[in-house]
This record gives structure tokens, C-alpha cells and sequence, in this order.
């Protein structure tokens, strides 16, 4: 998804490929979208790291958002599918739900003795 604006920030004077009918506003706007969702990476990212179950839905919303923009972009997109799939994959391994609380876990915890 953010390899269009990675070319379009790289290379020199690649604004002139862009077709003619895409405004200034038309590009702030997508400048706000992504800094937004960018934005949305990082409150998912904080989740992760406090363990927090609601990341565990914003992760794997992101992820499939990604997913569907990816297959949208295609064969440009092919790397944004690959990432997102793998972090859909990631998220539904058992052990990261039962991090994140949204699988009980596996074993029961052991009384003390």
C-alpha cells in the first residue's frame, strides 16, 4: 500500500507520472489517509506490547484492510499480501490469542503448593 508513495517520494521528478486528473486535494487527502492509518499501526503496536485485547481486533481488521488494498494493487501489490498474510497467520497462532486474552490458555496454571 505505501509503496506507490515510496516511489512518488524516491524517485525525482515522478509527480509528472501521475495522470492528470489527480488533484492536490486528491493527494492530501490520501496523505491523510495514510498517516491516519499509520496512525491506527501504531495504537495497534502499543497493544501488542501491554498485551491488550482489543489489539488483537484492530491488528487483524488492519491486516485484512491491508490484505484486501494489496490484492486491489496487484502485481505491485504482492509484498503487501505476503506481509498481511503472515501477520494475519501470526495473529491466530493459539499463543499470541491467549497473550493478547482472547483464547483461554492451554493448560491450567498449576495450584501452589
Amino acid at each position: 500500500m505505501f509503496l506507490a508513495a515510496h516511489i512518488l517520494a524516491t524517485v525525482p521528478q515522478a509527480h509528472r507520472y501521475l495522470p492528470m486528473f489527480v488533484s492536490t486535494t486528491q493527494m492530501m487527502i490520501l496523505g491523510g489517509f495514510y498517516v491516519g492509518v499509520a496512525c491506527m499501526y501504531f495504537f495497534a503496536a502499543y497493544g501488542y506490547w501491554s498485551g491488550r485485547g482489543w489489539a488483537w481486533i484492530l491488528g487483524i481488521a488492519l491486516a485484512v484492510l491491508g490484505l484486501i488494498f494489496g490484492v486491489l494493487s496487484l502485481p505491485i501489490g504482492l509484498l503487501d499480501v505476503i506481509v498481511n498474510a503472515v501477520i494475519i497467520y501470526l495473529l491466530m497462532r493459539r499463543d499470541v490469542k491467549e497473550y493478547l486474552g482472547r483464547a483461554p490458555p492451554a493448560y491450567p496454571p498449576t495450584p501452589p503448593l
